[in-house]
């Protein structure tokens, strides 16, 4: 089985100040015990490093850490680069979808991947994947 994980899911559990993060840390408890694969792409990874590193001064950079170690050097983790396949994918539903809603291009890169490796469940606060159709846990 493998689930998508957004960056919405990892700023949660990695901020112990996000509004989501005993949801995060509860559900990545259940996650041990089925020991699903988990794939996140280099976008996601970026966002979410980003976002903890300009939060919270020196200790939003151990979180930054944290998240790069336990990401990358974890083999819990099936970390994708993002091609030119699922990049152009995203382009075309960022122009198609963005009329009506307001996804962003990480998120569209996000949908395209989840797509092409057939993922239908994302770890996400994020309502836009369900927008898309995508089941969201929790």
């Amino acid at each position: 089985m493998r689930i998508f994980a957004d960056s919405s899911f990892f700023i949660a559990f990695y901020d112990t100040n996000d509004q989501y993060h005993r949801e995060s840390a509860q559900l990545v408890k259940k996650l041990h015990s089925y020991a699903p694969e988990i794939v996140t792409s280099d976008y996601i990874f970026d966002e979410t490093a980003t976002y903890l590193l300009l939060t919270h001064g020196f200790y939003g950079f151990l979180r930054a850490k944290k998240f790069d170690k336990d990401v990358l050097d974890s083999k819990k983790f099936n970390f994708v680069f993002i091609n030119d396949f699922i990049f152009q994918n995203a382009r075309k539903m960022f122009k198609k979808y963005n009329k009506d809603k307001k996804w962003s291009f990480t998120d569209c890169t996000s949908f395209a991947l989840m797509e092409d490796y057939n993922i239908s469940e994302v770890l996400t606060f994020d309502r836009n994947f369900a927008q898309k159709g995508f089941k969201s846990l929790p």
